[in-house]
């Protein structure tokens, strides 16, 4: 189903509650298709995780959203993004499943999950095929949440462009950015997009 043209405007604004319901790879009428945004690329290919192109992406806004259908089982994938004669590889994190599970959940709502500082914060993770850095903070009234643009984070994902899977029933938001690195995180509570740092990052802006 294409998504509304409002809905599109919010993701590409920044501003969708729930970026993980239209980005990364989702069931169609023509089988899986993938959408990503890709600020700056022209061209963009899908491959899995292990290097096999699954399908090419056709820009449909100038802005850098990219869709298409593509082959395989439901995955976490890549991009191979192109312009101007230069290529960089992108691993598209709404593509992964969630970290946390239900049990997490439902403690964090709970207010008795004694492991916290395992969960939420950045962590450097091994999942579903991928190294990365998973990110999760309570922040149950805000209405968006991203990480701080920082540049080593350009070869992977500009994070600082994307939101985070929220879990509605606990107020915890999290998303996965593949890549060697940590950084902290700070939740946005939209529309007066105050800032605040994670109490469980390692270090604080």
């Amino acid at each position: 189903m294409k998504p509304a043209p409002a809905a599109l405007s919010a993701l590409l604004e920044g501003t969708h509650a729930d970026p993980f319901s239209l980005l990364g790879v989702h069931e169609g009428p023509a089988g899986l298709f993938a959408r990503a945004v890709l600020p700056g690329a022209e061209v963009a290919v899908a491959f899995s995780l292990s290097g096999e192109e699954l399908g090419a992406l056709t820009r449909v806004d100038d802005r850098g959203l990219f869709e298409g259908t593509i082959t395989g089982p439901r995955q976490p994938v890549k991009y191979r993004a192109g312009a101007l004669g230069a290529e960089w590889w992108v691993s598209d994190p709404y593509s992964f499943g969630p970290v946390l599970g239900p049990m997490d959940d439902y403690l964090i709502s709970e207010g008795t999950h004694h492991r916290l500082y395992d969960k939420l914060g950045a962590h450097l993770i091994e999942h579903e095929g991928a190294s990365g850095v998973h990110f999760a903070v309570w922040a149950p009234h805000a209405a968006l949440v991203s990480g701080p643009p920082m540049p080593h984070w350009s070869v992977w994902w500009a994070i600082s462009t994307h939101g985070t899977r929220a879990a509605t029933r606990c107020g915890a938001a999290r998303t996965l950015a593949c890549g060697r690195s940590s950084c902290p995180m700070w939740a946005r509570a939209m529309p007066t997009s105050s800032a605040s740092s994670g109490p469980m990052a390692r270090r604080c802006r």
